[in-house]
């Protein structure tokens, strides 16, 4: 229990440093790359939910620090997206297999692009901050979408291969 405890806030922390240090620097290929949400993906599959909103927060809390955006909207951001992934994986995705896992993360991104335009957007219509959506943001979305799907199916078959955490119960 407390192994894998140490082990998630390890990966937290991994994931983090990558996120904020390592992909920011690039260009587009690699700088729309979200690591917290495949984190978020995949934890949602082998924790219980009292971890995935620690994470979410952790995860927003940080990402506030480094943001232009006023603070908490990171926040709200993971912590809404973890909880209706939750909703999802507790209700209709319950087997773990890799279907389910792409879905979570197409879900996962639609949900937290949704929820970021909608409260920038916010934030902007009320004059609470200067930043505002480009034109891009569409090309940006497709992007984040379709390598957050390939770093899924990736991180899947190498879970898959080291662990039983995405076996069917009735293999093991």
């Amino acid at each position: 229990m407390w192994f894998r405890t140490i082990l998630y806030i390890l990966a937290l922390i991994a994931l983090l440093i990558i996120q904020i240090t390592f992909l920011a620097g690039f260009d587009f290929w690699l700088f729309n790359i979200n690591l917290l949400i495949i984190g978020l993906v995949i934890l949602i599959n082998v924790t219980e939910p009292k971890n995935i909103l620690i994470y979410s927060v952790i995860c927003g809390l940080v990402m506030d620090v480094y943001s232009i955006l006023p603070f908490g909207i990171y926040l709200l951001i993971f912590f809404l997206t973890a909880i209706i992934l939750e909703v999802f994986f507790m209700n209709l995705f319950t087997n773990r297999s890799f279907y389910s896992l792409l879905i979570l993360g197409l879900i996962s991104i639609v949900t937290y692009h949704l929820i970021f335009v909608l409260a920038s957007g916010f934030l902007y219509l009320i004059n609470a901050s200067d930043f505002s959506i480009r034109f891009d943001y569409f090309g940006i979305f497709v992007w984040q979408l379709m390598s957050t799907l390939i770093l899924l199916f990736i991180f899947y078959y190498l879970i898959n291969k080291v662990s039983r955490l995405f076996k069917p119960t009735f293999l093991r």
